[in-house]
C-alpha cells in the first residue's frame, strides 16, 4: 500500500494563472515561447528543458532533471518545497502593481466545435438508450449503463464492435470555469481505448457514480481514478452507510494532474486512487494530493475489488501505516 500526503496544494493554488510572473520576479529564466529547447534552469542541461499550458496551468519538462508544474520547477531550484514555498511566501515574490508585459497563460478551446463533433458521433453511431456495454460485461460490472455503440466502427486505427462503450469527457474551460463537453472515449471489449477525434482530453474527467444519482461532494472530497471501469469500482466500493462519496476518472496517469487541479479550483480536495506502477505514482505525486495505490504490485483499483479486495480495509491499513 501507498499513500502520499503533500502540504504544499495551498501555495500551488495561490499562483495559478500567475506562474510566469511568478518565475520571472524569482529571477527564474524561462524561455519566451511554448515548446521551445532552451537550456535547464535547474540543472543547466542545454536544449533540454521546455514548457507549455495545460488545463490552463504552466506545466515544464526537463530531459535531464525533472518535470512538473511551476512549484516543482522552483523546488528543484530551490533545493526542497519548504524553501520554495519560503521563497513565494516570504516576499521575494510580488504581483506586479504596475503593467508589465508578461506572457499570458491563455488556451484556446474551441468549444462549439468539440461539442458538435460529439453531438455527430453519438447521433450517427450510438443508440439513444443507455446500456450495458461490452467491457463492462467482460468485467462483471453489473448495471454500469453508459453509452454505446449501435454499429461497428474503425477509430484512430483500432476496430470498435457494436456494443462497445461510449463515455463522455466534460471540462471546465481554464478561463471562463464553464463546464463544457469535451470530448468522447471508446471502450472495446478487450480494453482497447481510443479517444473520438477532436476531442480535448487534458483536464478532462468522467462522473462515475452510477447513472441517475446526483452526488454531491461529502467533506468537499473528489476521488480521481484513473480509468473509468476504476471509478464505477471505488464508488460503488466507498458507499457505505449512506456515505457516497464524488468519483471521477482522468483516463490516463498524465491527466490526474490536470483533473486535481480542477478539482481546487471548485474550492474542492482532491484525493487520487492510482494504479500501482510506475506512471500511476508519478502521477498521483505529481497532483500534490493525498494518494493510494492497491496493495499489489500492478494492480489497479478495478483488480484489487475483482479480487475480492475491499476498499475500506485497504483505505484504513495505508492511514495506519502513514
Amino acid at each position: 500500500m501507498y499513500l502520499k500526503k503533500n502540504s504544499f496544494s495551498d501555495t500551488r493554488i495561490s499562483i495559478r494563472g500567475n506562474e510566469i510572473t511568478v518565475l520571472q520576479q524569482l529571477n527564474i529564466p524561462i524561455p519566451k515561447k511554448k515548446n521551445a529547447g532552451s537550456p535547464c534552469p535547474a540543472c543547466g542541461g542545454n536544449d533540454r528543458f521546455s514548457w507549455t499550458v495545460k488545463a490552463g496551468s504552466f506545466v515544464y519538462n526537463c530531459r535531464n532533471c525533472s518535470s512538473g508544474d511551476a512549484f516543482a520547477l522552483i523546488t528543484e531550484i530551490f533545493g526542497s518545497p519548504q524553501k520554495a514555498q519560503q521563497a513565494i511566501d516570504g516576499g521575494e515574490f510580488q504581483l506586479p502593481t504596475l503593467p508589465t508585459v508578461i506572457t499570458p497563460i491563455v488556451e484556446t478551446i474551441d468549444i462549439k466545435s468539440i461539442e458538435d463533433k460529439c453531438s455527430k458521433f453519438i447521433t450517427d453511431n450510438c443508440g439513444e438508450d443507455l446500456s450495458q456495454s461490452n467491457y463492462m460485461r467482460r468485467k462483471g460490472i453489473n448495471n454500469a449503463l453508459t453509452l454505446t455503440l449501435s454499429t461497428d466502427t474503425n477509430i484512430s486505427g483500432a476496430s470498435f464492435k457494436k456494443g462497445d462503450a461510449v463515455i463522455g469527457l466534460a471540462c471546465f474551460h481554464p478561463q471562463s470555469n464553464d463546464l463544457f463537453n469535451s470530448g468522447l472515449q471508446i471502450i472495446s471489449e478487450s480494453g482497447e481505448k481510443r479517444f473520438m477525434k477532436g476531442s480535448h482530453v487534458s483536464g478532462s474527467y468522467a462522473d462515475c457514480n452510477d447513472e441517475g444519482k446526483f452526488v454531491e461532494p461529502i467533506e468537499n472530497l473528489v476521488f480521481i481514478a484513473e480509468g473509468y471501469a476504476d471509478g464505477i469500482q471505488i464508488a460503488r466500493g466507498l458507499e457505505h452507510e449512506g456515505f457516497q462519496p464524488l468519483v471521477q476518472c482522468a483516463f490516463s496517469s498524465g491527466n490526474i494532474v490536470n483533473v486535481a487541479q480542477n478539482v481546487r479550483r471548485k474550492g474542492l480536495i482532491p484525493i487520487v486512487m492510482a494504479d500501482n506502477d510506475k506512471a500511476g505514482k508519478v502521477g498521483a505525486s505529481k497532483s500534490g494530493a493525498m494518494y493510494f495505490t492497491p496493495p499489489g504490485s500492478g494492480q489497479d483499483w478495478d483488480d484489487f475489488i475483482r479480487a475480492g479486495g475491499c476498499l475500506w480495509t485497504a483505505l484504513a491499513d495505508a492511514r495506519g501505516a502513514e
